[in-house]
């Protein structure tokens, strides 16, 4: 996995200095949108309860490469909220997602299908008071996944899935575990948005996510499974 992590950094390096020189008919898509979302967890395979809100903001930026080749980066950032559950207690708290990919597309006549490989890191860090240090976990790795587009008329539908490779997720708990504790860990993301492209280039988005961690069970802490979910409205502009 090392050996894997060396290849694809440069891989996608290289593929963001071709970006400065594409032909005119490459294209970009940027998209900025606000995802409310419930947070679930799971402690050792029992049944999830909801532990905090987050109003998250997510950014995604695509670039189209010659040959049918493209790059991505998508980040989510929000503060928690109504806590309850386990969490009842906390103070503050604070959630963050990121990945970038890279594509291999597949035009057709009304959009497009890829594949793609990535890398991305996805958890949270929460307060618990007279601590002021965040109790965190979070989940690293490679990642897979498949996305579409599809377009008619003035209606665009997009959907994509992505599952973990080989990640890890780390616990870090000050005040209960004086060191941070590692286990192997999956992850998986569904969405879909439907949109309605206005003139200039905007569309308007709405659509539904969900993204999943887990990390197993550790020396002091047990495993336990993270989920994200929730509807989520924006907006996304298509430039040369």
């Amino acid at each position: 996995m090392r050996l894997a992590r060396i290849l694809i950094v440069p891989l996608i390096a290289a593929a963001l200095v071709a970006s400065t020189a594409l032909p005119a008919a490459a294209q970009t898509s940027v998209s900025l949108r606000y995802w409310p979302t419930n947070h679930f967890t799971a402690l050792a395979g029992g049944a999830s309860a909801r532990t905090w809100d987050a109003a998250m903001i997510s950014v995604g930026l695509r670039r189209d490469l010659p040959n049918n080749w493209g790059i991505s980066f998508n980040g989510d950032f929000g503060s928690q909220t109504n806590w309850a559950g386990a969490w009842a207690g906390a103070s503050s708290g604070n959630d963050s997602f990121w990945n970038i990919n890279l594509h291999r597309n597949f035009p057709t006549a009304n959009g497009a299908f890829s594949g793609f490989v990535g890398y991305g890191s996805a958890g949270y860090g929460s307060v618990f008071l007279p601590i002021t240090a965040a109790q965190t976990r979070r989940y690293n790795g490679f990642r897979a996944g498949a996305d579409m587009r599809f377009m008619t008329g003035a209606w665009t539908v997009m959907a994509w899935g992505a599952t973990g490779i080989g990640g890890t997720t780390t616990t870090n708990a000050p005040g209960v575990s004086p060191t941070a504790e590692n286990t192997p860990g999956t992850f998986s993301e569904l969405g879909a948005t439907v949109g309605f492209r206005t003139a200039g280039g905007w569309s308007i988005d709405a659509g539904y996510r969900s993204v999943t961690f887990t990390g197993g069970a550790s020396t002091t802490f047990v495993a336990s499974n993270e989920r994200w979910q929730g509807w989520l409205i924006g907006v996304s502009r298509s430039l040369p």
